[in-house]
């Protein structure tokens, strides 16, 4: 297919993009984890900062803000053996069996080539596991130290989540799980927006790498970050998978209400590409959810 970058509807070629996102300190750049196009296109993202003479930093979803120590030291070495030290950091990183990986590794190694801060901007797995079954309070003392404040969106922003959760989970719609999800939801998108704010700095502009949905409708991830530094210029940008169904452009900017309240559309601004994959994910759970039919959460 042919890429399209939009705004709101309306088809705008990169040198638009490019201007728009100007003034952002704080660009928060929405992927699909698997899509190598989606990581060489935020690659093009950061050589357009630097060959402006902007040294920005990056903060990193799939990794865990502890494990932001393991990041800086492969940033700022200088191996013999680069292949080496990619595999050192990939071992340490707990990342030998993802797939994901050669698409993070293109990104750490242009950060690597102009000296850019990168840093992690996750929860620790561990962490985020416990949460999934268990009600903060069931969780020890210490573990609930590492969580941050968590604000309450309101309901409608919940109800929308648990649509979102069900849709992508196939139709999987189990009250406990849903709330389990949600619970971690609010939790990771407050600790990235933490992470966030403890990394800016004025002279600098920050690029935050995440999950499209931890930007969509400006909720999530840039409203937790705007309610700690709400004068701080933002811009958000998803990078999408064209539908299976190869939808019209104007149906990717559908509004979307919740309990009566009006959302918008999903993102202002996207960039289309290419999918990952054609096969529908839902198939190959098809006869799971035959024995579990959606219930009302």
């Amino acid at each position: 297919m042919v890429e399209q970058i939009a705004h709101l509807g309306s088809p705008v070629d990169q040198a638009q993009l490019w201007e728009a996102l100007g003034p952002a300190q704080v660009i928060f750049l929405g992927e699909n984890h698997d899509n190598l196009r989606h990581h060489k296109i935020q690659v093009e993202l950061l050589e357009h900062l630097v060959g402006q003479g902007k040294k920005p930093a990056l903060g990193m979803e799939l990794f865990s803000k502890e494990q932001t120590s393991l990041l800086m030291a492969f940033v700022q070495s200088n191996p013999k053996d680069p292949a080496q030290a990619e595999q050192r950091l990939r071992k340490a990183l707990g990342w030998e069996g993802r797939e994901e990986w050669p698409g993070y590794l293109e990104v750490l190694r242009y950060a690597r080539q102009e000296r850019l801060e990168v840093f992690g901007l996750d929860l620790e797995a561990g962490l985020i596991r416990r949460l999934t079954g268990l009600e903060v309070q069931e969780l020890s003392l210490v573990e609930q130290s590492l969580l941050p404040p968590v604000s309450n969106p309101g309901e409608a922003y919940q109800a929308l989540m648990f649509e979102k959760f069900t849709q992508g989970h196939c139709g999987w719609s189990e009250p406990k799980h849903l709330a389990g999800l949600y619970r971690v939801w609010l939790a990771r998108n407050e600790a990235m927006a933490l992470t966030l704010t403890q990394a800016y700095r004025p002279d600098r502009p920050l690029v935050a790498l995440m999950g499209s949905g931890h930007l969509e409708f400006g909720q999530a991830v840039p409203w937790a970050f705007k309610r700690r530094l709400p004068a701080v210029p933002t811009f958000g940008l998803a990078l999408m998978e064209v539908g299976l169904d190869r939808p019209a452009l104007a149906a990717y900017f559908e509004p979307q209400t919740s309990l009566g309240r009006d959302f918008g559309p999903s993102f202002p601004w996207i960039w289309l590409t290419d999918r990952h994959s054609w096969v529908d994910p839902c198939l190959r759970f098809k006869s799971q959810l035959a024995a579990h039919p959606q219930k009302s959460p």
